[in-house]
């Protein structure tokens, strides 16, 4: 089980590694070579922060070798390799390490071939530049396949608008009921002046 965890870890790790530079994806085989190697040489919770090799050999390993899988070298071609009207420094590719100090394992694109060479000068920053260049293009990508959920727009001034017009609602229907009744009561006193009489004008001084 703890193998298997592993496995998947370092091929996680394997496909990071590849597409943070845009490496072809044969190139798998150095970069898992190359976790292991880091791996190797990294502290662990569980060997009390030490390394693999230092709890193994006894001693802590350097590390100051450690570059940027991927990233672009120039090395100086030698006089017996180098021909004429040629140049004398050649462009590569990172791949690996090996157990010689100062050596690294380079591909070369245009043979596809791994060579292994010494003295060589690494472009850091543009290694750098290419793996954040990878990570804007991956985040806009995720942009623009995730739709946007575009939030529902409440109104806040309608709440107080349907209670205006409730208010005057209420009021027309206020004044209506108001103007009935008057017109009721009008009647009834016409009606009683028909049958009783209009009031005299005694009766309207003892009032």
């Amino acid at each position: 089980m703890v193998t298997k965890r592993k496995n998947k870890r370092i091929v996680r790790e394997i496909m990071t590694m590849l597409h943070d530079q845009g490496l072809p994806l044969h190139l798998w085989v150095e970069a898992c070579n190359t976790i292991v190697y880091v791996q190797n040489r990294s502290p662990h919770c569980i060997l009390e922060s030490k390394t693999p090799e230092e709890s193994h050999f006894g001693k802590t390993p350097d590390v100051g070798h450690f570059r940027i899988f991927g990233s672009l070298v120039y090395f100086h071609e030698t006089k017996d390799a180098q021909k004429k009207l040629e140049l004398t420094t050649e462009l590569v590719m990172f791949v690996g390490y090996i157990d010689t100090p100062q050596n690294y394992r380079a591909y070369m694109k245009s043979s596809r071939m791994k060579v292994v060479r010494r003295d060589v000068k690494f472009d850091k920053e543009k290694a750098i530049r290419v793996s954040l260049e990878r990570e804007l293009e991956i985040h806009i990508e995720d942009e623009i396949l995730v739709p946007k959920v575009e939030e529902p727009q409440i109104d806040v001034e309608q709440p107080h608008a349907e209670v205006s017009g409730v208010e005057t609602s209420t009021q027309a229907e206020s004044s209506k009921e108001g103007s009935k009744r008057t017109r009721e009561v009008d009647i009834l006193l016409d009606d009683a002046w028909e049958n009783v009489g209009a009031p005299s004008s005694q009766c309207r001084q003892r009032r």
